[in-house]
């Protein structure tokens, strides 16, 4: 490894705030790709977000209560009174009827047929759609196959395509299938052609929920309600009429047609499929569909919540530890309360759960185990029993001329006590040390502590200033090891402690931190 490499990587991982930031960034970016986090951001956006009101559609309907009160065959009800459905919408000036259901050919009389055929080309303005049917080829490959209306009634209506829907949540607004439009996108470039002149119908758009409880947030009636005119006249004027089923189960000869939502997650049922197509059609004409913000800035939204969270968690990390869990609380929470307001009304949505919960969570769990260093200019070592007082003494006279330094007796909170002063050590910008006769004598044991914290100072490539005592020198014959560490350390220039003038021996030290 280069030399320049080596040293800027020895920075970093003895910077603990780097270091920090750097590992809360690698989660937070493999959070926002991990697509269940990513999943959950968007479900929770859309289960909080209050009711949009939509007055320019309405869902008609027809379930159980439908097939009790009117003719049908199976579960499938008389073509006629789906003319019957449509001459009340063309008298009363509906503006457009998207008909979520399918009609194929040879299922009821002849006359049922002409009835209906008529009825669509009376209204004018009528989107129908196809359906989808897998088959199998040479007993392995499964083939899915889209089938139009029937071709007369199909000549008749405005447009047609096909209302095919992702199969697991629906979250996403459906693009081309089986080289046919989504019956949606037909019925938006119908009524707004210009709107959509330029837009890629497969462009990736999602889904924009209009109700954060999961009924889709659209006025709707019953089939046999309007049939039987108890739903008031005009009720359709100038709105866009969106018909389809809403079975609870499975019918003999009828598709179930709901969907898993985001809101099945919070225990809503799934949603007909024909309000999935409604909200998909309010979204293109409204063009408030939701986008993905793209991954780069996705990673570094992540990177820069790294750097904020360890760096605000620092602040506190020497107040009490239940500040400190606040203030995580507190950041996760703001992080939810703007991701998610974005998303409501600027349309755009992120991957916010992962870093919210997970990078927020590493990042006090980081800070918690490493909290941030004073700013100690200089580490102070000694040999308690010998040099004690005097580290007091100089630590307590810099401290007075500006100066903070770290002694062990006063600085250390509580945890783990080696640890600590390693920590420590690698913070400071000087490592002072307080030698005495006979005060090196012990560092011939490894475990000594003196020894290590020379040691640790030296890897750290730390300015060391030795202080000698009681006339101490590196000249003498007896009670200085043969180490390299020692070698080492007579390289640094030292400074003679004096009691006799303290005053001229501190405005000497000082000298020298200045100039570290």
């Amino acid at each position: 490894m280069p030399k320049i490499i080596r040293i800027w990587f020895n920075r970093i991982r003895n910077h603990s705030f780097c270091r920090q930031s750097l590992i809360a960034a690698a989660i937070g970016i493999l959070s926002v790709t991990f697509t269940p986090l990513a999943n959950l951001s968007y479900d929770v956006a859309c289960r909080t977000k209050p009711a949009t009101t939509i007055t320019n559609a309405v869902l008609v309907y027809f379930n159980e209560d439908t097939l009790e009160a009117l003719p049908n065959d199976h579960g499938i009800l008389d073509r006629t009174l789906h003319a019957r459905l449509l001459n009340r919408l063309k008298q009363d000036g509906a503006r457009l009827v998207f008909y979520d259901v399918f009609f194929d050919q040879n299922k009821t009389s002849p006359e049922a047929d002409q009835a209906l055929i008529q009825a669509v080309r009376n209204e004018g303005s009528v989107i129908l759609v196809g359906t989808s049917q897998d088959s199998v080829q040479q007993g392995v490959a499964r083939v899915t196959t889209l089938f139009p209306p029937f071709p007369a009634l199909l000549a008749a209506a405005k447009g047609w395509g096909h209302a095919e829907v992702s199969v697991d949540v629906v979250r996403q607004i459906s693009g081309d299938y089986d080289y046919s439009r989504y019956a949606v996108w037909v019925a938006a470039t119908n009524l707004e052609p210009a709107l959509l002149q330029k837009e890629d119908p497969n462009q990736n758009r999602w889904l924009n929920y209009y109700s954060g409880s999961g009924n889709g947030g659209f006025a709707s009636c019953f089939f046999q309600d309007v049939l039987s005119n108890n739903v008031p006249p005009g009720f359709f004027k100038g709105k866009i009429v969106l018909v389809g089923q809403n079975l609870a189960s499975d019918k003999i000869a009828s598709y179930k047609d709901t969907f898993v939502t985001p809101f099945c997650r919070f225990g809503a049922a799934p949603m007909p499929g024909v309000e999935i197509h409604a909200t998909a059609l309010l979204n293109l004409l409204r063009h408030d569909w939701l986008r993905q913000v793209p991954w780069e800035w996705q990673w570094l939204t992540a990177l820069i919540w790294a750097v904020l969270c360890v760096g605000i968690f620092q602040l506190l990390s020497r107040k009490p530890k239940a500040l400190l869990i606040l203030g995580a609380l507190f950041s996760a929470g703001l992080l939810c309360v703007i991701s998610i307001l974005v998303q409501w009304h600027l349309h755009w949505w992120w991957a916010w759960a992962g870093p919210a919960l997970g990078q927020t969570t590493v990042a006090l769990i980081l800070v918690w185990g490493a909290p941030k260093r004073d700013s100690h200019i200089a580490f102070i070592s000694y040999r308690t029993e010998e040099d004690g007082a005097a580290a007091l003494l100089i630590a307590r006279s810099l401290l007075d001329r500006g100066y903070k330094a770290f002694i062990d007796v006063k600085s250390l909170n509580m945890g783990r006590f080696d640890e600590q002063l390693l920590r420590e050590i690698e913070a400071a910008k000087v490592f002072i040390l307080i030698v005495s006769p006979n005060s090196l004598a012990r560092c011939v044991n490894e475990n000594d502590w003196v020894l290590k914290e020379l040691t640790h100072a030296l890897a750290n490539q730390k300015t060391i200033i030795p202080i000698m005592k009681n006339g101490f020198h590196f000249d003498a014959k007896e009670g200085i090891p043969d180490l390299p560490q020692i070698t080492a350390l007579k390289q640094f220039h030292g400074l003679a402690y004096s009691n006799s003038d303290f005053d001229g021996f501190m405005q000497r030290l000082a000298g020298l931190l200045r100039l570290s």
